[in-house]
Order: structure tokens, then C-alpha cells, then sequence
């Protein structure tokens, strides 16, 4: 059901006030009327109205002053300004003063009402712009963090509160964390929990205010408060926290159209935290996709790996099959070698034990032949084969390993159990589910297990 709106009557005549008073709540307006701009002022910083409606003569603070005081306590009340005098000049001070538009005495009270709805329409659109923007604000940002420092300011702004706290619970958790805003002087957390639980308890919003039927809690009176709305943010799986605000005993108490804006704004912000956790659970999918495209990409590379040293191996085994049998070779060539020159040595000594000239020229002739360069050639060719030998022994445990590398691997191990127990298990098992007999015979590599089961005998 839609609030009735609320209308100041500032005129300093007492029957026009109490007419007024009269005709504008039959037509559906809820009007409080004073007699003076200084109890206007009062009015307005007691309570608050949606529209108001004064006169441009009075004693003391005229028309245009008091909608001049009446604006600057609250920029979103709008004043129509009737008067029986009206001039383009007057018409211009009021309205650069802040007036919505004038009227002139005596007016119908159907047209006065119709003028008080288009005044009403301006004001309930300029605050739909206002969510709207910061709507738009909201929901142009994925990051949480950023969605708190964005509605901590814009409820102060756009909901005229004094303080603000909004309360998140964690991911899967009953914990809370509380955010409040930067201020040098704050209200205590106490009275925020407390209406952020109430809220939760419910799932409804709530407004409450010094004067309300509800009432006001006393610890939030004792804080110095005026009013209170508190709204759930209730998401599509889970309740995900509360937005409560606060106004001070020196500013108007909320009202119910100010609740219903704070519920758009609400829903809003519920919308933003929620497309802010999928935002951040497919930034979480996406890291895990790229983990695991590096993981394959890691295990491809592995594979090939594994097929290169398998073609390596195979490419150098038969090469170095035949290097190290010609290595071999060459090893007993130079052992022959090396026999043949201790050989001549020998018998070239044994010619010079003979003492004859024939004798001595076959032992000069033999060890001419098998001189000094003649072991050191043989000495260095045995090394240079070792060195060769022993290169090609590590080049072919290398081999090795890569053909190693390029099988198979796993993890299974054979594992020895008892074949005749398992046969008798499951004749056992049979005999008790079966009226047939069962006969099983199981031959293996070095023994032949056989077994029967009969049924039970019927009782």
C-alpha cells in the first residue's frame, strides 16, 4: 500500500489552516500545519515531510525566507508558496529560493492537490535518478571491496543517513565482517548489530524511529538517534548481510518513502555482491582452466621428451654396438702388438748372448725394429683405446636411461594370495545360496585344486 504523502501547511491564518488541514486529507494527503516560518523550521527538523505548502505574507520570517531556511535543512523537500499578491517579481525570489512553483489565493483546493502530486512526481523522480545512478554505480564493478567504499558513500549521499553500516557474512561461515565508513565521529557498532540481527530474523526491513509504534531501541536513543532502517540482503541461495542507517536527534526521522527507496537500493546492492561472488568464483575457474592448460601443456612436453629419448636410444645403440666391437678390436690388435715388441726385444737379447757377428747384426736389426718410439706408439694407442672404451661406456649407460625414460611406468605390483582358499570361499559361498552341488577343479602352473560343495541338508 502506498504512504501517504506528508504536507507542512505554513500559513499564519488560523481558519485557512485548519481548512486546508481538512480538505487536503480528504484528498489523501497527511498534513501537519503551523502558524509561522520559525515553526516550520522546527517542523522540519523534527519530522520528515515530502511536500510543503506556505504562505508569502506573514509577520516575522515571510515566504520567501522560510523557503529559503526550509531547503537548506532538507534539499528535497519541495515548497509551493501560496499568496493573494503574487507578482512575476515575487514569483521569481521564491523560486530562485528553492520554490517548486506559486500559487495564488484563493485557490481550489483540486487544483492545490494536483499541483502538490506534480511536486510530489518531481521529487519521487529525482530520487529514482539518484538510485538510478547509483545503481549504475554499483553494478559497474565486479570487486567487492570496491562495491563497500561505493555504498558506504552513496548512503550517506543518496539515503541522507548520518551513519551507515553494512554488515557481510562469510563465504559459508555464520561470521560476519562489519564495514563502516571513515568517520571522525561514529556511532557505536552496538546499535547497527542490533538492528542488522533484527533484520536477519525477519528478512523484512525495518523502520524505526522515536516516535513510531515500533519504537526506537534504547540503546540507539541513548546514542543520540532519531530513526533507524535496517534492510536485509537476502540473496537467491543464502542471506548475505544487512544495511542498517542511522540519523542523529538533529535530523528528521526516515520516513516510509525513504524506505522504500532504501529497499530499491537494497535489492541493488544485493544484486551487486552476488555478481560480485560469481565474478570471482569464474576469475577462481579461470586461474584453475590456465593451471591446468599449463599442466597439460607441461605433461605434452613430458611426452615428448619421452618419445625423443626413445628415438635417441634407438638411433645410438647400434652405433655405438659398432664403435665399442672395433674399439675391442683395436684393444687386442694392440695387445698383439705389445707381444710382438717384448717378443723381439727378447730375441734380439738372446742374438747378442751369442756373441757372433751374423748374431749381432740380426740383434742391431731387431732393435732397430722395435725401438723406444716403437713403445711409446704402443703405450698411447692402449690409452687412447681405454679413453675411447670408457666414453663409450658412459654414452651407453646414457642410452640406457633414456630407453628407460621412454617406457611405460606403473604403479601396480603383483602380489601372491592362497588360490585353494579362495576356491573354497567361494564354494562356501555357493553352498549356502544354490540347492545344486558344485564341483570346481582350477589347474595352474604347478598344482591342481579341486573342491565340492554340497547343500545344505533340508531340515
Amino acid at each position: 500500500m502506498t504512504a501517504r504523502a506528508t504536507v507542512l501547511v505554513v500559513d499564519d491564518e488560523r481558519g485557512l489552516r485548519e481548512m486546508l488541514s481538512y480538505e487536503l486529507a480528504m484528498e489523501g494527503f497527511e498534513v501537519e500545519a503551523v502558524d509561522s516560518g520559525a515553526a516550520a523550521v522546527e517542523a522540519v527538523r523534527r519530522r520528515k515531510f515530502d511536500l510543503a505548502l506556505t504562505d508569502l505574507k506573514m509577520p516575522g520570517m515571510d515566504g520567501s525566507a522560510t523557503v529559503e531556511a526550509l531547503r537548506s535543512l532538507d534539499p528535497d523537500l519541495e515548497v509551493i508558496v501560496a499568496t493573494g499578491y503574487a507578482t512575476v517579481e515575487t514569483a521569481i525570489a521564491c523560486m530562485k529560493n528553492g520554490a517548486y512553483d506559486y500559487i495564488q489565493k484563493p485557490f481550489d483546493i483540486a487544483d492545490l492537490a494536483l499541483l502538490l502530486d506534480r511536486a510530489r512526481q518531481k521529487s519521487q523522480l529525482q530520487g529514482f535518478v539518484a538510485l538510478y545512478e547509483a545503481s549504475r554505480a554499483l553494478l559497474a564493478t565486479f570487486d567487492q571491496s570496491r562495491i563497500i567504499d561505493i555504498v558506504l558513500g552513496l548512503a550517506v549521499r543518496v539515503l541522507k543517513a548520518d551513519d551507515v553500516c553494512l554488515t557481510l557474512r562469510r563465504d559459508d561461515t555464520a561470521d560476519k565482517t562489519v564495514h563502516r565508513p571513515p568517520a571522525a565521529q561514529r556511532i557505536a557498532d552496538a546499535p547497527f548489530l542490533h538492528l542488522a540481527r533484527a533484520v536477519e530474523a525477519s528478512s523484512d526491513p525495518l523502520l524505526a524511529s522515536a516516535g513510531a509504534a515500533a519504537g526506537l531501541p534504547h540503546m540507539l536513543v541513548e546514542a543520540g538517534c532519531s530513526s533507524a532502517v535496517a534492510f536485509p540482503l537476502v540473496g537467491k541461495a543464502s542471506f548475505l548481510g544487512a544495511l542498517v542507517l542511522l540519523r542523529r536527534a538533529s535530523s528528521p526521522p526516515f520516513v516510509h518513502s525513504e524506505l522504500q527507496r532504501g529497499c530499491v537500493f537494497a535489492s541493488q546492492l544485493t544484486l551487486s555482491l552476488e555478481n560480485a561472488r560469481v565474478y570471482r568464483e569464474l576469475e577462481l575457474k579461470a586461474r584453475e582452466l590456465i593451471e591446468t592448460r599449463e599442466q597439460l601443456v607441461r605433461a605434452e612436453k613430458a611426452a615428448l621428451a619421452v618419445q625423443l629419448a626413445g628415438a635417441v636410444a634407438h638411433e645410438l645403440n647400434t652405433p655405438l654396438a659398432v664403435v665399442r666391437s672395433n674399439l675391442h678390436a683395436l684393444q687386442d690388435y694392440s695387445s698383439t702388438i705389445g707381444a710382438l715388441w717384448l717378443a723381439a726385444k727378447a730375441a734380439a737379447g738372446c742374438l747378442r748372448r751369442l756373441g757372433t757377428a751374423e748374431a749381432m747384426q740380426h740383434a742391431i736389426r731387431l732393435e732397430e725394429s722395435a725401438g723406444g718410439s716403437c713403445e711409446g706408439l704402443a703405450r698411447e694407442l692402449t690409452d687412447v683405446i681405454d679413453d675411447a672404451l670408457e666414453g663409450v661406456r658412459r654414452m651407453t649407460e646414457m642410452v640406457t636411461r633414456f630407453g628407460t625414460l621412454a617406457k611405460p611406468t606403473s604403479s601396480a605390483s603383483p602380489e601372491r594370495f592362497a588360490v585353494a582358499a579362495l576356491v573354497e570361499e567361494c564354494a562356501a559361498s555357493w553352498a549356502k545360496r544354490s540347492t545344486r552341488p558344485l564341483q570346481l577343479e582350477l589347474a595352474t602352473g604347478c598344482e591342481t585344486v579341486a573342491c565340492r560343495a554340497d547343500p545344505p541338508l533340508p531340515t
